[in-house]
């Protein structure tokens, strides 16, 4: 399995958050930050049935803990902008 296979890559905020509120840990983010971050997961069938779940809408995760973890990742989106600045 090459490494684009064991990754998946979003684009979306906010199912990058939901991955990470549901337990996956974001590996990194890649891109033109903070304008355009891809986040990269490592892919695994219980990653995918979750993405499944947030695109169909049967997805049920605890707001509170949603809205912590998008902020968290906005704020490492912005500080790994940062870092990259020459």
């Amino acid at each position: 399995m090459d490494e684009n296979e064991a990754e998946y890559r979003t684009d979306s905020l906010g199912l990058a958050a939901v991955l990470v509120t549901a337990g996956f840990p974001l590996v990194r983010i890649e891109g033109d930050l903070p304008r355009h971050g891809e986040f990269v997961f490592r892919r695994e069938a219980s990653l995918e049935e979750m993405v499944s779940a947030y695109r169909n809408g049967t997805l049920k995760l605890p707001a509170f803990h949603l809205v912590v973890q998008l902020k968290a990742i906005k704020d490492r989106l912005y500080e790994e902008a940062r870092i990259r600045q020459p």
